[in-house]
């Protein structure tokens, strides 16, 4: 007997941030994940489309940072 999954279409970075709680967030971003989110807003324009990653267990996201070297 064999078994049909219907696949899925791809899922928007969007759609994947925003089904995360804030623990899941926080968890994702290590231990200082909570304060990362807190001054992060403040701190960086990120245009999520551009600039991040998630895939599996990977959230990667890049930006500018004027403080450190090479930005």
């Amino acid at each position: 007997m064999t078994t049909t999954h219907a696949r899925r279409a791809a899922v928007s970075f969007r759609e994947q941030l925003s089904r995360l709680t804030w623990h899941q967030a926080c968890r994702l971003l290590g231990d200082d994940g909570e304060k990362l989110l807190r001054t992060g807003a403040r701190r960086f324009d990120v245009d999520p489309e551009e600039h991040a990653y998630l895939g599996g267990d990977l959230f990667r996201v890049r930006v500018t940072d004027d403080e450190v070297d090479g930005g």
